[in-house]
C-alpha cells in the first residue's frame, strides 16, 4: 500500500515539473511573439515615415518654384 502511495507521488510530481517546464517555455514563446510584433510595427513606422518625409520635401520644393508656393510663402510671411 505504501509503495503505491510512493509510486503515485513520484507520478504526480514528475506531471507537475512536465507542466511547469511546458507553462514557462509556452509563457516564453508567447512573449517573444508579443516583443517581435511590436519591433516589427516600429519598424514598419520608420519606414513609413522616411518615405512620407521624402515625398514632402520633393513636393515642397516642386511649390516653392511655382508662382502659387510665392504667393503662399508671401502670406505666411506678412505682418499682422
Amino acid at each position: 500500500m505504501v509503495t503505491v502511495l510512493i509510486i503515485a507521488g513520484g507520478l504526480a510530481l514528475v506531471l507537475l515539473l512536465v507542466g511547469v517546464v511546458l507553462s514557462v517555455s509556452g509563457e516564453r514563446t508567447l512573449v517573444d511573439d508579443r516583443l517581435n510584433k511590436y519591433l516589427e510595427d516600429e519598424q514598419k513606422k520608420d519606414v513609413d515615415k522616411d518615405a512620407k518625409s521624402a515625398l514632402t520635401e520633393w513636393a515642397n520644393k516642386r511649390v516653392e518654384k511655382s508662382s502659387m508656393g510665392k504667393r503662399s510663402l508671401a502670406t505666411w510671411r506678412a505682418p499682422i
